[in-house]
C-alpha cells in the first residue's frame, strides 16, 4: 500500500495529465526526468516535499509540501512557466480525493537555471496539502 502522500501525488499529476489545456506538455513525477528535456521544450514534475505532523488523540494531522516544477528551455523562461503555472493552479486546486481537507498555494519559488545540454529554467510552485491519518499508519 502506498501512503496517501503518493496517491495525492499521483492524482494530481493525473488531473493534469487529463486536462485538454495540458495535452502538449510531458509530465514526470520525477524532476530529473523533467530535467533531462530531451524531445519536449517544457515539462512538468509533480514531487514532494516535506512533512510536518502534528499528533492528537489518535489522529495525526500532516501538512504536505506538493512541488509543481516547470521545466522549460525558452528565451524568457520565468514569463514562459508563470504561463504554465496559470493553466495548472486552477487544475491543482480542484483536485479532489475523500482523505485531503485541502489544497493552498504557499509561495513560487524564484527561477532557477541550468546548462543541461542547453539553457534550462525550473520554476517551482509549492502548495501545501492538508490531511489526516491514524497516529499508527501513513496510509
Amino acid at each position: 500500500m502506498a501512503a496517501i502522500r503518493e496517491v495525492f501525488a499521483a492524482g494530481v499529476l493525473a488531473a493534469l495529465e487529463g486536462d485538454a489545456s495540458m495535452s502538449q506538455l510531458r509530465f514526470e513525477r520525477s524532476l530529473a526526468r523533467a530535467i533531462s528535456l530531451r524531445a519536449n521544450r517544457v515539462a512538468i514534475a509533480v514531487t514532494l516535499g516535506n512533512d510536518l505532523a502534528e499528533e492528537n488523540i489518535g489522529r495525526t494531522t500532516w501538512n504536505t509540501e506538493l512541488l509543481v516544477h516547470v521545466v522549460l528551455q525558452d528565451d524568457e523562461p520565468d514569463r514562459t512557466a508563470d504561463e504554465y503555472l496559470v493553466l495548472a493552479h486552477p487544475i491543482i486546486k480542484r483536485y479532489q480525493h475523500d482523505r485531503l481537507m485541502g489544497i493552498t498555494m504557499t509561495r513560487i519559488d524564484e527561477p532557477v537555471y541550468a546548462n543541461v545540454g542547453g539553457a534550462v529554467c525550473v520554476r517551482t510552485a509549492n502548495y501545501r496539502l492538508d490531511y489526516q491519518t491514524a497516529s499508527d499508519s501513513l496510509e
